[in-house]
């Protein structure tokens, strides 16, 4: 779904198979947001570079998905598992498992200008680091949420980072 006004978008327990993205949500930009989306159940597979990818949304909900990334004969990029960037969301109970990470999550501006914050929650990170820039879940700027419950075993033979908070989120 990109640049379009809709709302009440529902992606429920659905197969989808190979690509740079298993499911793409963009809004217009930061003054159209697309509304109440909700991502649920989902198997995503053989994906390269997102699992999910959120920007510009409200009232979205992810929720008990499970995303691989592709692997095999394929070398895996570093994969995003999940990205929300000026998002106000929920994120709960998704699984995903990757070759390589770049971040398992990454949210940035994630319900700065909501009444309540985000709830992450009993979301699992199961997959390698390769480098030491690289992070379980990297936390950006003007972040607001409540984080339980989630759970990050990441491999690999660099040291990095499970959590890494940057700029001013709470």
């Amino acid at each position: 779904i990109k640049d379009a006004s809709v709302y009440d978008v529902r992606i429920l327990n659905n197969l989808i198979e190979g690509g740079s993205c298993g499911v793409y949500v963009y809004g217009t930009n930061s003054s159209t947001y697309l509304n109440k989306v909700v991502v649920k159940d989902n198997t995503i597979g053989f994906i390269d570079t997102y699992g999910i990818y959120l920007y510009y949304g409200d009232s979205i909900l992810v929720e008990g998905n499970r995303i691989v990334q592709r692997t095999g004969n394929f070398t895996p990029g570093n994969l995003y598992g999940m990205y929300a960037y000026y998002v106000n969301a929920d994120l709960l109970s998704n699984k995903i498992w990757a070759a390589s990470y770049n971040r398992g999550l990454y949210t940035g501006y994630m319900n700065h200008n909501a009444a309540r914050p985000a709830l992450i929650a009993n979301n699992e990170f199961i997959g390698n680091i390769t480098s030491t820039s690289y992070y379980g879940y990297y936390v950006y700027s003007s972040t607001n949420a409540t984080i339980y419950h989630n759970s990050f075993y990441l491999g690999g033979d660099v040291q990095s980072r499970g959590i890494y908070v940057y700029s001013n989120s709470s």
